[in-house]
Order: structure tokens, then sequence, then C-alpha cells
């Protein structure tokens, strides 16, 4: 018991040292990405432009000389470059740890926290949580990979003109100033991650542990100290031998993990030492907060007590019936987790077989971007889509490809359209986005058509075509970009309209939607003239993905020749839907584990305390148990109080899992674990009376 004590401490002490550890990693992540800012700089952004990296780099260099500022583009794609115009007497330099800036007389080398050829000072992180070089402008665009699109900051350590500079750059770059300043993307890291959650959870187990192992470890203990008592130990002095051991580990620990940063590390972030103080503090703190109880079972045992063979242990008792409560009501919220990680898995077995039946088709899984189709993404460039497309015109060309992707579109939310303010039309509209390959493999009739967007309509939908061609206007204009949406009205949209006979079912495509479409309204996708909106889906990636492929080792040696020739270091791995899906479904599955293997635990500790109330109402009614025996009381009749108490505690969650754990499984489970419990509970009942009983009889202490 005290081995395992000690050993929660020590993991309790690791995992909150690691939980500190772990936020300033993630907030060093958002310091490295903003090295370079300071309270005077403000950032602006390029997308489609088409200045030459020389103009760019002298007209830089004149907005850094005549105000005094530097320009610094951030790359983030790899790692984070910070590649820039610099003025030597206003750059924040000391921002990233470096005493001096200066290049090579060419513009080469580079400061950063890697080993590197063309190194010419160290930038010290936290723990490297990310990479980071410090490069000029001109060496940096002497890679032809990269791009003048991004994010640029304008920094300097005083005050500056910033509507100027604004206007100077508008001007240059031919950008009203409002869409110049507007952020083309956001980054963010989150503090709460998997490691953090899962580090949290540990916590809170082993913290559990420790307090079990606290409070019991006295009651295990009544002859001991009772003896101690009898030589005249005070209850401090008692109180003390339990907890000095964890407090000297606890303070031999903490000086060790603080002392390891400054060791080991070339940074420690601002108030990192504070905050692993403060932690382990708090975890001191919640220590003797537990001690409490510890502290009150020892003021319970006296030496009178001890020397007559008796010791009330009320306290001890209830406090075994509240750590069973909270016990219980864990393992409530588990057996919901099991229940809807089961479900969510039937589901998507279900919806596997579903997407199995439609064949054995080839899709795009994953996309690492270069570094050109990194920044033209996160600039909001048309060169980005134009990218994806050209990549999926050479697939149709080589081999058959079909583009299948489905939403639904509700009219009422275009309600401020004339068009729409009394439509009769339903509130979703499927509709069904595929290109004339598809439509043709399946067997549907294909229309002739001279429009560059054709949508089809069922023929029972052929009664209101007035409403029909301003659905098929809606559904083209939405596939529009945006700012042509904005200034374009219905009524400007070509298209045409062509009904088609007979029913059809189509399966969606679409992760979010599993009922087929019964005759849908089908928007054709011209494979050589493609909508905005239809080349922006190319760049979606696992079951999202609108492109589809039937999977053959012909086919996947044709893609992999295609991908072998892209002009750029981006990575595309297209593999089968089935794999896709199974990997959803294994997700599931283990969450499912996960969910079961912490019940399982949490199981032990609540079998560990039914062993605990057990042992202490023997410590507190020992008498009246045995009374009830000499008496010719049943088992159960004996222990009738606690074991209706046990069954309200039991039947209460039972309602609970039933509704919001989605299956019966956790149901079942939670049952037998209700009834092992029980079974437990009174077979240690029988055992400890029959292993006490003749210490009884003989006037012994228990």
């Amino acid at each position: 018991m005290k081995r395992l004590n000690h050993f929660c401490m020590i993991l309790l002490l690791c995992c909150v040292s690691f939980i500190v550890v772990n936020l300033h990693y993630t907030k060093e992540i958002n310091r490295i990405r903003e090295l370079g800012t300071t309270d005077y700089s403000f950032q602006f952004y390029l997308r489609d432009s088409a200045v030459p990296s020389q103009d760019l780099l002298h007209f830089f260099e004149k907005i850094a000389d005549k105000y005094d500022v530097s320009i610094v583009k951030t790359d983030s794609n790899t790692g984070v470059i910070k590649a820039g115009v610099f003025s030597h007497e206003t750059f924040p330099y000391k921002d990233f740890g470096i005493q001096q800036l200066t290049f090579n007389e060419d513009g080469s080398g580079s400061y950063t926290n890697i080993q590197s050829s063309d190194k010419l000072g160290h930038i010290p992180t936290f723990l490297q949580a990310k990479t980071i070089r410090l490069i000029t402008l001109k060496n940096y665009f002497q890679d032809t990979s990269h791009t003048l699109n991004g994010q640029y900051t304008v920094t300097s350590t005083k005050s500056i003109n910033d509507t100027e500079i604004v206007q100077e750059l508008s001007h240059f770059f031919n950008i009203d100033s409002s869409t110049l300043l507007t952020p083309t993307f956001e980054t963010a890291v989150e503090l709460i991650n998997r490691d953090l959650l899962l580090v949290a959870l540990i916590c809170c187990i082993a913290f559990l542990l420790l307090s079990l192992t606290s409070v019991y470890q006295p009651i295990l203990d009544i002859k001991h100290i009772g003896v101690e008592k009898i030589l005249g130990y005070s209850n401090l002095e008692i109180f003390y031998r339990y907890v000095k051991q964890n407090i000297l580990i606890m303070g031999i620990g903490s000086i060790i993990l603080n002392s390891l940063p400054f060791l080991f590390f070339d940074y420690i972030p601002q108030g990192f030492s504070a905050m692993m103080l403060l932690a382990h503090f708090i975890l001191l703190q919640l220590y003797l907060l537990i001690n409490i109880l510890v502290i009150t079972i020892i003021q319970r045992i006296n030496a009178a007590s001890i020397i007559k063979g008796f010791v009330s242990f009320k306290t001890g008792f209830y406090i075994n019936n509240f750590f069973k409560c909270c016990l219980t009501l864990l393992i409530t919220i588990l057996m919901i987790g099991v229940g809807n990680s089961m479900y969510e898995e039937h589901q998507e077995l279900n919806y596997q077989e579903q997407w199995e039946k439609q064949g054995d088709f080839l899709t795009l899984e994953t996309v690492k971007s270069g570094n050109q189709l990194w920044q033209d993404s996160l600039s909001g460039s048309d060169k980005a889509h134009q990218y994806y497309y050209s990549l999926y015109k050479n697939l149709t060309e080589n081999l058959p490809t079909y583009y299948i992707r489905s939403s639904i579109i509700n009219p009422g939310n275009f309600s401020h359209l004339k068009e729409f303010e009394h439509s009769t039309l339903a509130n979703d509209i499927p509709v069904l986005y595929a290109n004339k390959s598809y439509l043709e493999s399946i067997g549907f009739p294909i229309p002739h058509t001279s429009k560059q967007l054709t949508v089809l309509f069922p023929a029972s939908m052929k009664e209101n075509e007035e409403s029909d061609e301003n659905l098929a206007k809606l559904i083209g204009l939405l596939s529009l970009k945006y700012e042509e949406q904005v200034i374009k009205t219905i009524n400007e949209v070509e298209v045409e309209c062509i009904y088609y006979e007979s029913d059809w079912t189509f399966f969606p495509y679409n992760e979010t939607l599993s009922n087929n479409f019964t005759n849908p309204i089908i928007s054709l996708v011209n494979d050589n003239d493609m909508s905005w909106e239809d080349k922006a889906h190319l760049s979606n990636t696992g079951l999202s993905s609108p492109i589809k492929i039937t999977n053959t080792p012909q086919n996947q040696q044709k893609i992999e020749q295609i991908l072998q020739k892209l002009p750029d270091d981006s990575y595309f791995k297209f593999s089968s839907i089935k794999s896709i899906q199974q990997g959803r479904v294994d997700s599931f599955r283990d969450a499912s584990r996960n969910f079961v293997t912490l019940f399982a635990i949490i199981c032990l500790l609540s079998i560990v305390v039914s062993y605990f109330i057990v042992k202490s109402m023997f410590l507190w009614r020992k008498s009246h148990i045995f009374t009830m025996k000499f008496l010719g009381w049943s088992l159960l009749d004996r222990y009738k109080p606690i074991l209706i108490g046990l069954a309200l505690l039991y039947l209460l969650p039972l309602p609970v899992i039933l509704i919001a754990g989605k299956s019966l499984f956790p149901l079942v489970l939670f049952l037998l674990f209700a009834i092992a419990d029980g079974g437990i509970f009174l077979f240690t009942s029988l055992s400890m009376e029959q292993k006490n009983l003749v210490q009884y009889l003989k006037g012994e202490n228990l």
C-alpha cells in the first residue's frame, strides 16, 4: 500500500510537470510564429501577385530605408522561415535571442535553432518546438519554389507612419488598402491537445489512487496507531509519519524538475519556472487536503478504545461510501462513452457496407503541399484551385475519372431573394454534382447540352418549371466565387434545365449523408470548363474528395506515373475508399477499447473500495454484526441496509446508461459489474466474519 502511495505521488508530480511543459511547448509554437512582431508592427497579405521578385526586393528596400522599418515574410509550411529586408537599427533581433544581425555580403547565411551549413548564429527556442530560420528575402527568393504570396510584417522598435506605408504598398501592388490588410488565412495552435488530455486522465486516476491509499493506510494500521497513542505519541506526530515521505518526495522531486530545464534547455519561457512551482504547490495543497481525512481517522482512534477492543469508525465508513459514489458516477460516464463509441462503430460499419456496394474506388486521401502550393492555398489564391484542377485534368486525360459529390440546398435560406420569397419548394433538396463519365458508367442517359451549366431535374418536378429554373440558377450562382456572387443576380446566371425520366437512386458519396438520393437534382460537372466551386472541392481529401477512380493495378500504376511528374515537391496519396472507411471504423473501435480499459481500471478501484467499506463497517459495528449472527440472522439480513444502499447506487445509473448509452452492451456490462461487486462484497463480509469471530469471542481487538 505504501509503495503504491509513493508511486502515485511520483507519477502525479511527473504528470503535473508534463502538463506545464506541454502548455509552454504549445505557447512556444505561437511565440516562434510571432517573433519579430512589436507594438508598432502591422501585417499585410499578398495574393495572386505578378510582381517580379527583384522588383519586389527593390521596392521593399526603398520602403525600409525611407521609413526605417523591416519588412519580413513569414513562411510556416515546414517550420518557420522569417525572410526579410532588415533595418539593423530598428529590427527587434534581440527577440530572437541573438546579439547582432549580420548576413554575408551576398545576403546568404541564416540564424536558426538547428544545425545548418550556412548557420551564422543560434536562435534559442524551448524544446525546439518548431524549427525557425531568419534569412534575407533575397536569399529566400533564390529558391524558385518560394512564392511572393503570403503574410508580410512591417516591424520596428520605434513608432512608424503605418498609414503612409500602407498607401505606398497599395499603390505598388495596385490593391486597395482594405484588401491588402485583410488576412487570407488564420492559424492557431490549441492549448488543449491529445497528449495533454491523456496525461490529465492519468493524473485523475493517479490522484484517485493516492486518495484511496492515503485514507486506507491508517485503517490498516489501527493496532499500530493505538500502540503509538498508548506510548504517548500525539496525533500530529502520528500524522507526520504518514505524510513525511510523500512531502519529501514532492520537495526533492520539485527541486530536480525545476532544475533540469536550466541544465538542459537553451531557452526557458517567461513564467515557466513560476508556473512549475505553482503547479507543484497546488499538488501539495491537494495532498494535504486529502490528509485532513487521515488526521480525522487518527483522532478517532484513542488508547481507551484500543484497550477495550472498540473503535468507532463511523467517519471512515462514510468516507468509503463517498468514494464509492464518486467511482460509480465515473463508471456511469465511462459506460455512456462505451455505448456511444460502439454505436458510432456500428453506424460506420453499416455505412462502410454501403460504400463498398458502390464499387472499389480510389480517391485522394492525403495531400502534403509543396511550398508554392502551400503559400497559394494560405493566400486564397486561385492558383491553388488551378493546381488541383490541372491534376484532375491530367487524370481524366489518362484514365476514366469520376467526379461525384453531393449536398443539400435549402431554398428557405435564400428568402431574401425575390425569386424565393414565396417559394413552395421543399426545405432540404438533395443535389448531386457529377461528371458525364460517372453518369455514363451507371447507364444514366446523358442529354445533349450547349450551356456551360446544365441542371437535370426529375420529371416529377416538371409541374413548376419557373421554380425549377430559379433553383437551377441558384445552384449556378452558388458555384461562382464569392466576389462574383455578391455582384451578380440570379437572372444573370445562364443555365439549361433538362428533365430526366425513370426512377434513379444515387449513393451520395458524402460522409455526413447516409441515405441514398432518389431522383435528385443533378448538376452536370463540365470537366473541360469546371466552375469555381467544383474546382474548390478538388482539394478535399478522404471521403470528402469528389475524385473517384476504379481501383485496378493498371489505374494505380497510371496514377503513380502522373504524380511523379508533378511540377513541385507536393505529395499526393490515393487510397481505396474501403481502407479510408476502415480507418474510421478502427478509430471508433480503438475508442471503445480505451473506454473499456478505463472501465476495468475504475471497476478494480471500486472493488477495492468495497473491501474497505466492509473493513470500516467491521471497525464501526462489529459488535452489532456478531450479535445478529448469534441471534440467527442470515447474511443478507445482517447486511440488508448496506445492500439496499448498494442496490440504489447501481439502479440509479441504469436509466441514464440505457438512454444515453445508445446500446445494450454497456447496460449489460454495468449489470455484470454490479452483480460481481455485490457478490465480492458479500463474500468479503462472510470471510471477515469467519476470520474475526474467534478473536471477538476471546475479546481481542480485531
